[in-house]
């Protein structure tokens, strides 16, 4: 524990140190993370967030085995993290158990569909139909992994998704509170996260397909837009690859929605599941989309 912290203090320490050598990158990449929030995600993600925060207090309602791809198709309506979000609160409120709310999490975790058709398909890679192509692929791969998921870790019963009644969910303006709040958190994750892409690239500058990669590792929407410089080909499959990983800055969104009582284990395997079926489907299609 002891060693855990002090790696910690020792990173913290580094991370200072950097930054107060590079001030105007600092600055630069957070006003570059800011204006990217408040152009492309506000906008693709609050108002999908409420709608979101509602269907948690409504979870009851749907039938038990069409409760797990509702919970799905509302994350990828809504985007990351507002299925985990969901999910913890139904699971606190009494309606799913511990492991049924940990294999849901790892599912329910995707970009938005206006952001994957809008600004990965239609400004990264200037074809709506590649957007709407990665979108169907996200949701086949969720689909998928789901049917293996839930019958390796859970027992017939619970696949039955017998969900009792949720409160807190279903009041607008406790939704729209919610949700403001978890938007700002997501900024500060994306600002953060750029921040730190944009000291680290310059490591790769050389190898542009390196600096893509490290930079996807930590924020994927700014490395969705470097995917821009890329051959049309390649430039699809980046994004396809994208689109299933999600990067670092997500997965501390999701972390944070979850809460401190559910694992990540599950979400972080089929993230890494949903990253090699993404690309292998990106390299199989990449004729149809370019």
């Amino acid at each position: 524990m002891k060693k855990v912290s002090a790696l910690k203090l020792a990173l913290s320490a580094a991370a200072f140190a950097v930054m107060l050598a590079f001030p105007r990158v600092v600055s630069d990449s957070a006003r570059a993370g800011l204006a990217f929030c408040a152009e492309i995600l506000i906008p693709s993600l609050f108002v999908y967030m409420v709608l979101s925060d509602m269907l948690a207090g409504a979870a009851a309602f749907f039938p038990r085995a069409a409760f797990p791809y509702a919970v799905m198709i509302a994350g990828m309506i809504c985007g990351s993290p507002s299925g985990a979000d969901s999910v913890r609160r139904i699971y606190e409120n009494g309606g799913i158990s511990k492991k049924q709310a940990e294999c849901l999490i790892a599912v329910s975790g995707s970009a938005s569909a206006s952001f994957t058709v809008g600004f990965a398909g239609g400004a990264v890679l200037g074809s709506v139909r590649a957007g709407v192509l990665m979108l169907i692929f996200k949701a086949a791969v969720s689909f998928a992994v789901w049917a293996v998921i839930s019958r390796v870790s859970l027992s017939a019963e619970e696949r039955k998704f017998s969900v009792r009644v949720c409160g807190g969910g279903a009041n607008l303006a406790g939704s729209v509170k919610r949700a403001a709040s978890a938007v700002t958190n997501i900024c500060a994750c994306v600002v953060f996260f750029t921040v730190a892409a944009d000291l680290v690239t310059p490591l790769c500058a050389n190898n542009e397909y390196a600096r893509l990669a490290l930079r996807g590792a930590l924020e994927f929407s700014g490395a969705l837009g470097e995917c821009r410089a890329l051959p049309a080909g390649a430039r699809y499959v980046a994004a396809c690859a994208l689109i299933g990983w999600q990067g670092a800055c997500v997965h501390l969104q999701v972390s944070v929605a979850a809460g401190e009582k559910l694992s990540l284990k599950p979400y972080f395997a089929v993230k890494a599941a949903e990253t090699c079926a993404m690309t292998a489907l990106g390299l199989l299609t990449k004729g149809l989309a370019v």
